[in-house]
């Protein structure tokens, strides 16, 4: 019985926080304009960015196998292209990606897990400044492997940033042709 009262307490609280949530007013005018300056400022620098040269990610097991598969998944977004040549190249991408090994022992049973990581940066080699940072976030998937969900992160991620800056892009231009 007291199990029960416990639970319909904990039910009774979760509804009202629910409840004071969705009550909240909208967001002003003034906290969206903030947070679509914010983004802007996120992912401008990448709207001048067409060529990438992939770096070094580091000497973590998997590097040159997430590095290649990022290459690949690129070379397929007509947005960006790969370069080979540092020299000409808008940006170099670089950072710390792999797969992490962790070996585990329950009740005598051993296993190895694999886990993706992955800090990545885009620096504008003009101005040798980083103009995109990227953390991977774990998640369960099946069916592909943990190389492969790194590099899809990645090239999501980015593209949809380079997405954004590019919209912030022509709309600066548009705001100054109508002046």
């Amino acid at each position: 019985m007291k199990r029960l009262i416990l639970f319909v307490m904990i039910l009774l609280s979760g509804c009202a926080a629910i409840r004071e949530a969705t009550n909240s007013p909208p967001p002003s005018p003034e906290t969206l304009q903030k947070e679509r300056e914010k983004e802007r400022a996120r992912v401008i620098g990448l709207a001048s960015i067409k060529t990438i040269y992939l770096g070094d990610f580091g000497t973590v097991d998997g590097a040159d196998l997430v590095r290649e598969k990022i290459r690949l998944r690129l070379s397929q977004e007509p947005r960006f292209e790969v370069v080979e040549n540092l020299k000409i190249a808008d940006a170099i991408m670089t950072g710390v990606a792999g797969v992490e090994k962790n070996y585990s022992q329950n009740n005598g049973s051993g296993g190895t897990n694999y886990a993706g990581l992955g800090v990545l940066r885009i620096v504008d080699v003009k101005k040798q400044k980083t103009i995109w940072n990227f953390e991977y976030q774990r998640s369960i998937s099946f069916g592909v492997s943990v190389s492969s969900k790194v590099a899809i992160q990645v090239v999501d991620q980015l593209i949809s940033d380079a997405e954004k800056a590019d919209s912030f892009s022509v709309v600066k231009h548009l705001d100054a042709d109508t002046k």
